[in-house]
């Protein structure tokens, strides 16, 4: 049960940092557009 919740946080936490890349990149990319 501790395992999986930790492997499920972990991927929660990916998933908000590949969000957060994201954003940033079309952020950049409007600018420079």
């Amino acid at each position: 049960m501790i395992k999986v919740d930790k492997l499920f946080i972990l991927l929660l936490v990916l998933v908000l940092l590949i969000q957060m890349l994201l954003y940033i990149l079309m952020q950049e990319v409007n600018i420079k557009n």
